[in-house]
């Protein structure tokens, strides 16, 4: 991984993941680490739902985990997303967020960070950003709706229940907790009520990103064209990988996983 001194290279940036669950983040967020973009040394490993890994880091995760569990304690609606509540419980754990990116920012290279439940509370944050570029990742919606539906359909799977007794074993308890309550709200749901949370969801990410350095990655055409769509991350972030780093982001990109479907 290329490290970069703020001294000599002033430009460092910082590369935010926007992303819903099932999106195909994770191959996104896969691929900026392999490009040289530091995406955390505290990643969540893989798991049986992600054997490739999920390239979160952990303790933004457990931030916004206490936030989402007050929101999903607060607002009863499983539909439909009130971003207003959501940033207002998200102020209460701003400083949390600065003192995660500070830190980040003390280490002087390029870094990123991607976590779902991170993408709407940038305006929480976004103050201590110094030189923001936003990736959004979204795929075919009839896709995504299907995986999503799947998946919240599958409460009771083997590979759920290794998830949450990952994070009862780290002591992530509001990990665990706004895992669960996300699940309870869910009961129910149709394709229909996953499609306007997924469509609602990306409507308020554009408004957020609307006036930023941002582009959108489509999952779909990244697995069709992958190397055009590499190619498009490094020219928006102005990145100078070497061959490996490139070579190692295409061969990291594998279609079959269960979770990209």
């Amino acid at each position: 991984m290329n490290t970069l001194s703020p001294d000599n290279h002033p430009a460092v940036k910082e590369v935010i993941v926007m992303c819903y669950s099932s999106s195909g983040s994770s191959c996104v967020a896969g691929i900026l680490h392999r490009l040289g973009i530091n995406m955390g040394m505290n990643l969540k490993p893989a798991q049986q739902l992600n054997p490739k890994g999920f390239y979160e880091d952990e303790d933004f995760s457990k931030v916004c985990a206490k936030i989402w569990t007050l929101y999903h304690l607060q607002s009863l609606n499983h539909c439909t997303l009130d971003h207003s509540c959501l940033l207002s419980i998200g102020e209460k754990y701003k400083w949390d967020f600065e003192t995660l990116i500070r830190h980040r920012q003390n280490q002087g290279n390029h870094w990123g960070v991607k976590e779902p439940l991170l993408s709407l509370l940038v305006p929480v944050f976004q103050q201590f950003l110094s030189n923001p570029f936003f990736i959004v990742v979204k795929r075919n919606i009839e896709r995504h709706v299907d995986s999503r539906y799947n998946k919240i359909n599958e409460r009771f799977s083997r590979q759920r229940f290794a998830a949450m007794f990952y994070y009862l074993k780290k002591g992530y308890l509001f990990n665990l907790l706004a895992h669960v309550l996300n699940n309870l709200k869910s009961i129910g749901m149709t394709k229909e009520d996953m499609k306007h949370l997924v469509t609602s969801f990306y409507i308020l990410v554009d408004s957020v990103v609307m006036n930023q350095p941002h582009m959108y990655v489509n999952f779909d055409t990244l697995l069709a064209q992958p190397k055009h769509t590499i190619n498009g991350i490094i020219a928006f972030l102005s990145l100078a990988p070497t061959r490996e780093q490139v070579e190692g982001a295409l061969s990291f990109i594998d279609p079959n996983l269960r979770h990209y479907t």
